[in-house]
């Protein structure tokens, strides 16, 4: 994971030297003809990106992130967790991410808020949850709270059967848009429009177009957005030199997918240069709309890959524990340390014949609690992993045989203290654990074989019990 998310991160640099270095040529074949105030545009438009990002697309993908990873899903089991825990969970999440929080529960008609608010869900009373169910996509960014205008990026939960449980999201008040707007504006003379795919503008730089108590303008009631349709229909590029009464503008145009937004790039211009700032201006553009493409891709790849390749390729899908390559991977990490390694084998004892007497199911879920007692004792020493069938490995860093075997009897008691149940009938789980730790870790085969060793002595003396070798 690492090299490829290296590789990433040294084309994604290469790529930006060389937008950089398209730029510099740019100004200085043109900087005899273009004027201060057109350079001053260019520079406006690098840290476009990361206004937009920062302002807008960070609270997308923190929601639609803590989303995906179930973060939220525990706090919809109001038997485990009370009214104040959640409210707090939520507050700790507004204090790490400067964000609102909520959480909106069907199963109790509840909206929980990170600044402690509680209220009822009513129908004809609370309209946007009721109406937000309606809508078919699972991703929502609308306004809303009328007294203090705030963005809501809403999305649907549900448990594991697929039903619907609730909403769960970030918020942003209108006003800290503004304030931010307000200071790029100040700093580059450029104004923004985010209207919806409803046409019905969402944020605006200027306050006058912004949203009054949910009171929402249309992309159309804007001065210059007719002249800009009426150019649309001649050609279809998505800057166009508009002029103006007031001056001369130029107007780009840019898609945001991930909202179905279209953000609008209002930057004035004066008559005198707008001919050869256009040529400029459109480089530029040009330019931004590939950078912005390429910042959204590398983001994908790093975000797929963490989530979806890093789990796919590293972890086993049943117990959520490492596999083989993936255990390999950090034996070879520890070995490259020149520190001990511990390693235990645990099997599960008559696992066959759990599958046998009880099915498969139950094989399964006794695989999943073995794995549980694993990650329970582990998690701060050691890496456990499933090695195949029934049977897993722990891997130790720096650990001796003493340690070592010490690990296994913290795994052996706490299967000890679990059982499963089933609707009809219960058992317990016993597994036999085979030990070893070297100083000199040669491959990982070796050590597990010495383990094995250890592990069939255990078979052999009864089962449920620890043995060990030393190396």
């Amino acid at each position: 994971m690492q090299t490829r998310f290296f590789s990433l991160k040294r084309i994604s640099i290469i790529y930006v030297v060389i937008i950089a270095a398209v730029v510099v040529a740019a100004f200085w074949l043109l900087k005899d003809i273009v004027a201060n105030q057109s350079y001053k545009q260019q520079q406006a438009f690098s840290p476009i990106l990361t206004l937009v990002d920062q302002e807008v697309l960070r609270p997308v993908h923190i929601a639609k992130a803590l989303a995906t990873a179930s973060v939220y899903q525990p706090y919809f089991d109001t038997q485990q967790f009370s009214d104040t825990q959640i409210v707090n969970r939520l507050a700790q999440l507004q204090s790490r991410f400067d964000l609102g929080f909520y959480i909106a529960n069907e199963n109790t008609r509840k909206q929980y808020n990170s600044d402690g608010a509680i209220f009822d869900l009513i129908e004809g009373k609370v309209g946007w949850y009721f109406e937000m169910q309606q809508e078919p996509s699972d991703f929502l960014a609308v306004l809303g709270k009328r007294e203090d205008v705030h963005l809501y990026i809403d999305v649907k939960q549900y448990d594991e059967q697929g039903n619907f449980i609730g909403f769960a999201g970030v918020s942003k008040s209108l006003r800290e848009f503004l304030r931010a707007f307000k200071r790029f504006n100040q700093a580059y003379g450029i104004q923004f429009v985010f209207a919806n795919n409803k046409q019905q503008i969402l944020l605006a730089s200027d306050p006058h177009w912004a949203p009054d108590a949910l009171n929402l303008h249309k992309i159309e009631q804007l001065p210059w957005y007719t002249e800009y349709q009426r150019q649309q229909q001649t050609y279809s590029e998505r800057t166009k030199l508009l002029n103006m009464p007031d001056g001369d503008i130029l107007i780009s145009q840019i898609t945001i997918e991930l909202l179905d937004w279209q953000l609008y790039i209002i930057s004035p211009m004066t008559k005198r240069q707008s001919e050869l700032n256009r040529t400029l201006i459109y480089y530029l553009i040009a330019l931004l709309v590939i950078i912005y493409l390429s910042y959204r891709l590398v983001r994908y790849i790093v975000r797929d890959y963490i989530q979806t390749i890093d789990q796919k390729a590293n972890f086993d899908p049943l117990t959520n524990l490492a596999n083989r390559h993936y255990l390999q991977e950090s034996f070879n990490q520890m070995r490259k340390r020149n520190k001990r390694v511990g390693i235990i084998i645990v099997d599960i004892d008559y696992f066959k014949q759990i599958n046998d007497q009880y099915g498969h199911n139950a094989g399964d879920l006794a695989l999943q609690m073995v794995a549980q007692c694993l990650q329970n004792t582990t998690h701060d020493s050691g890496l456990a992993g499933r090695w195949g069938g029934d049977e897993f490995i722990v891997l130790l860093d720096d650990a001796d045989l003493n340690e070592t075997v010490r690990m296994a009897n913290h795994i052996q008691h706490c299967l000890q203290q679990e059982k499963i149940y089933l609707s009809q009938s219960s058992f317990e789980i016993k597994a036999s654990y085979g030990v070893t730790s070297t100083e000199k870790p040669g491959s990982l085969e070796e050590l597990i074989e010495i383990a094995d060793r250890a592990l069939y002595q255990a078979k052999n003396e009864g089962r449920n019990r620890i043995c060990y070798l030393a190396v």
